[in-house]
């Protein structure tokens, strides 16, 4: 899963931060542990990054999981229905 992760954080019409990429649909942000997130939903306080904020570009490690690699239906409908977006991105230094 080592990737180049690059893109301007977005909030998702559901609240979800997610990563605008130029891919077809935004990936929703799975952030490194330790990562706090701000009590409006528009930043996140990353432990070795700082703080990113809505419409701050984002750039890393990390890797890209497609809806294919989430096997629970559940998981993927849920993300689809609260997020709009089945696409995450695993964000990492």
């Amino acid at each position: 899963m080592d990737a180049l992760v690059t893109g301007r954080l977005i909030r998702t019409d559901g609240g979800c931060l997610a990563l605008e990429s130029g891919a077809p649909e935004p990936s929703i942000v799975l952030f490194p542990f330790g990562t706090a997130l701000a009590p409006d939903g528009r930043s996140a306080d990353v432990p070795w990054y700082g703080t990113v904020r809505e419409g701050d570009p984002v750039d890393g490690g990390g890797g890209y999981v497609g809806p294919g690699a989430l096997a629970d239906d559940t998981a993927r409908a849920a993300l689809r229905d609260e997020c709009g977006s089945e696409r995450v991105v695993a964000w990492q230094q």
